[in-house]
């Protein structure tokens, strides 16, 4: 019974009386505060200077307006403003107007004293939310004005301000409805589509800035003294995951033959035209991943010493990893890169773990290449060897065969003559 009559109490107190206490008892400094900067608005001639002066008496409020000024999200790359008037000339006056409420409405809830455990954990979770929300918005609109973006950012900041303000009052009606499930969140792909179909953009795009933006949110709620929001920000784990699974997931690129005579016409007219190093490469090794089909190829060059291939260009699945760790030394009893310069021959690795190629395999080389087989080239210049073309299927563990490797040879010799061409004698 008795709990009965505070929900209809609760209910009986109605619209105004929530508003009501929360201008006048909760909030009454951000209240204050907003009708101050909207007085001012409406003067066009005294306002900036009129700004300076209305929140020099609150010497937090000034901290935080200048240290958002400076912040990343709004320095214009100018020096440092040290005035709330500066401040006011540099981004102009609706933007430091809505600065001073975003600093205003974050230290009156922030500071928001009695609460129980649970009220202000939920406070904070609905500011956070509320804070990237605006964040978000704001980031959705950057082909528009600032003065557009400024107007979304507050208007999606303050769009639950009434629950963010009741729950900050920690009064009875707020522990009783903490104890009350929230309601299920939306499906997150489904927001996802609508909105990067609204942007025109694909959703993996909209992720990608949706990221950035969660960074840029977690610099600005720091320079706002707000830094108990970070760990309660939306966590975009969520859409990292997603973007890396598609990373990932291998390509499977198949064997085009329309790709490799592509490819060879355009390795005859670099001959031809006596083409550079650059460019002789690029093309065979785009020949060679898009046209043969691997997953990875590259052009290790030998060192001035000739002790060791180093990667010079790659192409492919993991190239940037490939083009750091795919260091090659000559100098093993037995090695398989050695004979292939040593002879001037093309190999193909069927299977590294057959009879036939174990011995040339340390556990240093099995490493570095694919277990399900490669293919190596020697890089030729007038019969002088100068490194290796190497490629594999290491990321989609498919094996190669005799006529992939006839290919892939085709194009190595191409490159040769090419070389030969522009660089010999």
């Amino acid at each position: 019974m008795k709990l009965s009559n505070k929900k209809s109490n609760a209910k009986s107190k109605g619209v105004d009386y929530w508003t009501k206490r929360i201008s006048d008892q909760e909030m009454p400094a951000l209240c204050s505060t907003v009708k101050t900067l909207e007085k001012l608005a409406k003067d066009d001639v005294s306002s900036l200077g009129l700004l300076g002066k209305s929140v020099m008496h609150d010497n937090a409020l000034t901290s935080r307006i200048l240290r958002v000024a400076n912040s990343a999200t709004y320095s214009k790359g100018v020096s440092h403003v040290t005035t709330v008037s500066r401040a006011s000339v540099v981004l102009g006056f609706d933007t430091i107007r809505n600065i001073c409420i975003t600093a205003k409405l974050l230290s009156s809830l922030l500071e928001s004293e009695g609460l129980t455990q649970g009220v202000y954990q939920r406070l904070i979770k609905l500011m956070a939310r509320a804070f990237q929300a605006a964040m978000l918005a704001k980031m959705m609109l950057r082909d528009h004005d600032e003065e557009l973006q400024e107007e979304v950012f507050i208007a999606s900041l303050l769009y639950h301000i009434g629950e963010s303000a009741f729950w900050s009052t920690g009064c009875e009606e707020a522990v009783e409805l903490d104890g009350q499930d929230p309601l299920p969140a939306e499906l997150l792909q489904q927001r996802l589509k609508q909105t990067a179909d609204m942007l025109e953009i694909k959703v993996d795009e909209l992720k990608g800035r949706m990221i950035r933006c969660s960074d840029a949110t977690k610099k600005l709620a720091e320079a706002y003294g707000a830094r108990v929001l970070i760990e309660h920000l939306p966590n975009p784990i969520h859409l990292t995951k997603d973007l890396r699974a598609n990373v990932d997931a291998p390509l499977i690129r198949m064997p085009d033959m329309n790709e490799q005579l592509k490819k060879l016409r355009e390795l005859t007219n670099c001959a031809m035209v006596k083409a550079d190093f650059n460019q002789v490469i690029t093309t065979t090794l785009e020949g060679i991943l898009s046209g043969v089909g691997v997953d990875r190829c590259g052009v290790l060059l030998l060192s001035p010493n000739r002790k060791r291939l180093q990667p010079r260009i790659v192409l492919g699945d993991g190239a940037e990893q490939m083009k750091n760790e795919f260091i090659i030394t000559l100098e093993q009893p037995q090695c398989l890169f050695c004979d292939c310069i040593e002879l001037k021959q093309p190999m193909f690795v069927d299977d590294p773990s057959s009879a036939k190629w174990r011995l040339y395999m340390d556990d240093y080389l099995k490493n570095k290449t694919s277990t399900m087989g490669f293919m190596i080239s020697p890089l030729l210049v007038e019969q002088k060897v100068i490194g290796i073309i190497y490629a594999d299927r290491a990321s989609s563990g498919r094996k190669l065969n005799q006529s992939e490797f006839d290919n892939f040879t085709h194009f190595s010799q191409l490159a040769n003559v090419c070389l030969s061409v522009a660089l010999g004698h």
